[in-house]
């Protein structure tokens, strides 16, 4: 890991007035690598939670030239230490595992240090089980392809009901989310802040949401959706969107204490730049979420 970096500087505007998502990078979440003529490592560091510990240890493996390709940090949730986990390269390729243990040994603030060497250049992450998301729900990966080609086989052997399964599924998800979410932050505290509540999409990887009208009340607000996992690569003469479109509304719903209703006026299948969601309906529900305090 080379720790030069170029200086960038990001301004985050509103991108409804571009008319263009923001600028976004790609979140690589690896799970093995593969060269038959490299050794690679999956190195896994326990770290003291102090000043100075990722630093003290990214100097000891730059100095024993050992170059870290691709990983995550982390913070126990005691607080108290964190881990570095990381797959690795040694310039020198006579380096075993023993050897990048000593050096991450040889940092200050390591607690203990756990190390995976690749089996005739295929390495596999075998460290981390299971994957949690925010706030800490057991999670799995899936590829866009793979969800897309399973809805598309739901709607064309159920026809309608099959769209109408993906619709509930995606309100009970978006219902889901955002209590968990309201339980945390509060539900008045959220209602203040919809359009970064939105990106916890964007996020997790559905789509990239914009809100291009405000209302604190969602009782009448569009939002658009780039890149839509369900309609990306998809061809419709209609509005495509069910699990996305249920999973706004269940979200609306759920902040909002309404019975609101979702259409989708544009959508990407159908030939149009991105897809945009009118979310409306005065209606109260029949069981409101209660307000939670600030967590």
């Amino acid at each position: 890991m080379n720790c030069g970096f170029m200086q960038n500087i990001i301004l985050l505007t509103d991108s409804a007035l571009l008319d263009a998502p923001m600028k976004t990078y790609s979140k690589e979440i690896l799970g093995y690598l593969y060269d038959p003529k490299k050794r690679y490592f999956h190195v896994v560091v326990e770290l003291k939670n102090e000043k100075g510990a990722l630093a003290n240890l990214c100097s000891a493996f730059a100095a024993g030239d050992i170059n870290l390709l691709n990983g995550f940090i982390s913070i126990s949730p005691e607080g108290n230490s964190g881990i570095l986990s990381t797959f690795a390269q040694a310039e020198d390729p006579e380096k075993t595992a023993s050897d990048i243990q000593g050096v991450a040994d040889s940092c200050k603030f390591t607690i203990k240090c756990m190390i995976k060497e690749s089996v005739n250049g295929l390495l596999v992450d075998t460290f981390h089980f299971p994957l949690k998301m925010t706030p800490g729900n057991d999670s799995i990966l899936m590829s866009v392809n793979v969800l897309s080609r399973m809805f598309k086989e739901l709607r064309e052997t159920f026809g309608s009901g099959g769209s109408m399964i993906l619709y509930n599924e995606g309100l009970a998800v978006g219902k889901s989310w955002m209590e968990a979410i309201s339980v945390r932050t509060g539900r008045e505290n959220a209602l203040k802040h919809l359009n970064e509540l939105f990106q916890i999409y964007h996020a997790s990887g559905w789509g990239m949401i914009d809100m291009t009208s405000d209302s604190s009340t969602l009782n009448d607000v569009k939002m658009r959706v780039w890149d839509s996992f369900e309609c990306s690569g998809q061809h419709a003469v209609r509005p495509y969107s069910q699990f996305m479109r249920g999973m706004i509304n269940g979200s609306c719903r759920t902040l909002s204490n309404l019975a609101t209703q979702c259409d989708e006026m544009k959508c990407v299948a159908a030939g149009d730049r991105y897809c945009e969601f009118w979310v409306h309906g005065p209606e109260l529900n029949e069981t409101p979420v209660e307000k939670q305090p600030l967590a």
